[in-house]
């Protein structure tokens, strides 16, 4: 995607290429598959898979130097501040009168989910309001999950993911929330489709509010309010440090970016204030 071609053109200016390993299975699979890859094929690795960091690289002794996109300074050089996009995006729905906030979240990546909650929970202490846990709405890894969505997995994780707030969408509607923060793009179209298939309206009945500003979010109806990661900032520095240890330079400092909020068609005013 984006990511990938932003990636490959940074490390071209460098004088450099990119070769981009898709990995699935066991973890035990996934890394004899990067052992086989950094034998010969690579002068470094920037790791993007959300189920491995630095230590699951490090314990494998890779023959390359290694680089985690977008974690914690434990991890990575850079990474964005998910707790305050957060906030900010729970700000925009403040403003537009919602006091009943959910947040929708696929828990891949238990880090960032961790950095989403919260954040929510510091805006509603701000607010001197409280945050029900019952208004995160994710699914338990033993959990049944709808036919569509096991179907979706089978080909693909984005379609399982996309197909995910099938399995959330009840308990959302129960929860008295008037608007939700998604995980991703992808996770915030497929419940927005949900949405509308069962004859609601967006933003009229409810809003949404997703992650990632890809091109799913102006593709999706209605198109999606979203934050937007400085993704070529991002790179940029992931990529200074990994080629500081290929050239064996001191490493940059670590460093934290915030999101832009991007408003479009799938938030406005909360019904109950109108």
């Amino acid at each position: 995607g984006r990511v990938m071609e932003v990636v490959g053109r940074e490390l071209q200016r460098r004088g450099y290429g990119a070769l981009m390993v898709s990995m699935e299975g066991t973890h035990k699979e996934m890394m004899e598959t990067l052992g086989e890859f950094s034998k010969n094929l690579m002068d470094g690795l920037i790791n993007f898979h959300p189920g491995l960091d630095a230590k699951n690289l490090a314990d494998f002794r890779l023959r390359v130097p290694s680089i985690t996109y977008n974690r914690s300074p434990d991890f990575s050089p850079v990474m964005l501040d998910v707790r305050g996009g957060i906030m900010m995006a729970m700000q925009h729905l403040w403003d537009l009168g919602h006091r009943r906030i959910g947040i929708m979240t696929a828990l891949e990546n238990l880090e960032q989910t961790t950095a989403k909650i919260g954040g929510m929970q510091a805006f509603y202490t701000k607010q001197s309001a409280t945050f029900p846990k019952d208004w995160v709405f994710y699914v338990d890894a033993d959990e049944k999950l709808p036919a569509k969505a096991v179907e979706a997995g089978m080909n693909s994780h984005v379609d399982w993911v996309y197909h995910l707030a099938e399995a959330l969408i009840d308990r959302f509607l129960a929860s008295g929330c008037t608007a939700c923060i998604t995980g991703g793009d992808v996770l915030g179209a497929g419940f927005c489709s949900e949405l509308l298939h069962r004859g609601y309206d967006i933003p009229r009945d409810y809003s949404i509010v997703s992650m990632d500003d890809t091109f799913v979010a102006h593709f999706s109806r209605p198109h999606l309010t979203t934050l937007q990661p400085p993704l070529a900032e991002l790179i940029k520095l992931t990529v200074d440090a990994l080629l500081a240890r290929v050239e064996n330079r001191p490493p940059p400092d670590f460093t934290t970016l915030k999101p832009k909020l991007i408003v479009r068609e799938s938030t406005g005013p909360c019904p109950e204030s109108g």
